[in-house]
């Protein structure tokens, strides 16, 4: 281990990106599911319609709250060395915490509610996705959200992994 790593272990820093939570099976293989499903699944036509978009709306609700955790966490991380670099005390919580994952997933709900029943927030969505340069397409369709019965999921993955670092110490 290096210097600096060993410094920062002792110190209580860590020194790795905040993405255990995104880099676990489950939401990796969501985003595959996501991917394959979107860009594969619906040119081809394998499937049904109703059945690919509801795929696309599972595999969603499993993927999105780890990836918002692991995005902010990251976002604070860098903020913290910056903040290190320039000699300040670093400022930001960027470990996953039970809270976070609450907001993920309240935030992932929400986005999800809106996009299915609110047609400025598809108008609005779709916008911001166009102008980011993925240009995307919205159905709404109140049944998709039976999608959220699997929110749970996102926030167990995100608990055994605060469990786990807890382990180690």
């Amino acid at each position: 281990m290096s210097a600096a790593r060993t410094a920062a272990v002792r110190s209580g820093r860590a020194t790795r990106l905040p993405l255990d939570e995104f880099v676990h099976p489950v939401p990796l293989v969501a985003l595959a599911v996501l991917v394959l499903n979107d860009h594969l699944f619906k040119a081809v036509g394998i499937l049904p319609s109703w059945l690919i978009g509801k795929l696309s709306d599972f595999a969603g609700v499993v993927f999105f709250p780890l990836l918002l955790t692991a995005v902010c966490d990251t976002l604070a991380f860098f903020a913290n060395r910056l903040a290190e670099r320039v000699g300040l005390r670093p400022p930001l919580d960027d470990r996953l915490r039970r809270w976070k994952l609450l907001v993920a997933c309240g935030i992932t709900a929400a986005i999800m509610a809106a996009l299915q029943l609110s047609a400025p927030a598809v108008e609005l969505y779709l916008g911001l996705t166009g102008t980011l340069g993925f240009p995307s397409m919205v159905d709404m369709d109140p049944t998709d959200l039976i999608a959220l019965v699997l929110l749970p999921v996102p926030y167990l993955v995100g608990m055994r992994r605060i469990a786990a670092r807890e382990r180690r110490g």
